[in-house]
């Protein structure tokens, strides 16, 4: 059973920073006061399994089938290490104890109420709980409570037509929230689950007709030029040569700025069946509606490197040509004035990313994704 000697911080823009590779993994303390919180039951220590796998995410699970292959359905994805990792898992979850042998995976003990049942806990900027015979997840933080809070505020004021777990209960001051656990898969990639993905866009309309604000692509492009220039990014590479580009290609007057997601990507997708579920809503806000769009797009380059869809969206090739016009017929007028074939937003949406946010492992990522996306269209 390999254990690392030290562990090291990492920052990403999907959450705070973590404590990876190092044995003992995060603290657990909140989980037990959780417990305690909202049970009588007198406190006592259970075994789990952790694994704690590269990136900002933690998982502890019970040696039993359900667990192993639900926390596998949790890191599926298209990468090769994400497919070969689930596969392991649901491989593991015959026979538990050999889950002791493959790497980055551990025994450790964490004391909850003794009539609380947790099946999968999962950590990153907030904690899950999943009890997976009464089909309930608990959400409580892992750090900042407002991220938990967001979470129940956004549930709540969720328009009919978007499918979510059902919302069970919520408490603004400890702050918690419960809701129905879903099973079923997430899609591959955005490419491969873009019906799924389509699906998903198209409740979200529910939300973009709210109250819509249109902003002039100028004034994105000026912004993230301003920005940029500030942190002394504007001269390096591929910043100058995006902007030179941005100004040849093809772009709309003007976008819509509403409600939206802002999270969402194929882990953020499941598909119970024929209905299709948007999860995860901490980070839903104002912001331009083809953030929803481009978002899965520059998540699956962070896990696979690979920019190719991204540039298909700019050029029209392949499934690009397809996934762009599905994006017109369904949500199209909801993200601007003038729905088209604008080669340059995708291009607009990575710098108008990178400017919002600071340095971090998927900062460099997109960094990357947008150097790619210049050497093929220049």
């Amino acid at each position: 059973m390999p254990f690392s000697v030290a562990g090291r911080t990492e920052q990403t823009d999907r959450g705070p920073s973590k404590t990876v590779g190092y044995s003992m993994g995060p603290d657990l303390s909140h989980v037990t006061a959780f417990t305690g919180h909202v049970s009588s039951g007198a406190p006592q220590p259970r075994s789990f399994y952790a694994l704690d796998p590269p990136g900002e995410h933690y998982y502890l699970f019970r040696p039993t089938r359900a667990a192993f292959r639900t926390v596998a359905g949790m890191i599926a994805g298209k990468g090769l290490k994400r497919r070969l990792g689930g596969y392991t898992l649901r491989v593991c979850g015959i026979v538990p104890p050999l889950a002791r042998l493959v790497p980055m995976i551990s025994a450790r003990s964490i004391t909850i109420a003794s009539d609380v049942d947790v099946d999968v806990a999962v950590f990153s900027n907030r904690t899950r709980l999943v009890d997976l015979d009464e089909r309930i997840v608990y959400t409580i933080p892992a750090g900042d409570p407002s991220r938990v809070v967001d979470e129940a505020r956004a549930r709540e004021g969720l328009p009919t037509g978007i499918n979510a777990p059902e919302l069970y209960e919520y408490d603004l001051d400890y702050p918690y929230l419960a809701e129905q656990f879903v099973t079923g898969h997430h899609p591959r990639s955005p490419v491969e689950g873009w019906p799924f993905l389509l699906d998903a866009l198209e409740q979200l309309t529910h939300l973009y007709r709210i109250d819509p604000e249109p902003v002039t692509v100028s004034g994105i492009v000026e912004d993230a030029r301003s920005i940029l220039d500030e942190r002394g990014l504007l001269p390096k590479a591929p910043f100058s040569q995006a902007f030179a580009l941005l100004t040849e290609l093809d772009l709309p007057e003007t976008l819509f700025r509403a409600r939206a997601h802002r999270d969402l990507h194929t882990r953020n997708v499941l598909v119970d069946g024929e209905r299709v579920y948007i999860v995860d809503w901490e980070s839903a806000g104002r912001d331009l509606v083809i953030r929803d769009l481009f978002r899965p797009f520059t998540i699956a380059h962070y896990d696979t490197r690979d920019p190719t869809a991204v540039i298909q969206l700019c050029t029209f090739e392949g499934e690009g040509g397809r996934i762009v016009d599905d994006y017109l017929k369904g949500i199209g007028e909801y993200a601007m004035p003038d729905p088209g074939r604008y080669s340059g937003l995708p291009l607009l949406y990575l710098l108008h990313s990178l400017a919002e946010k600071e340095r971090s492992e998927f900062w460099d990522s997109k960094r990357e994704l947008l150097a790619a996306v210049v050497d093929r269209l220049d």
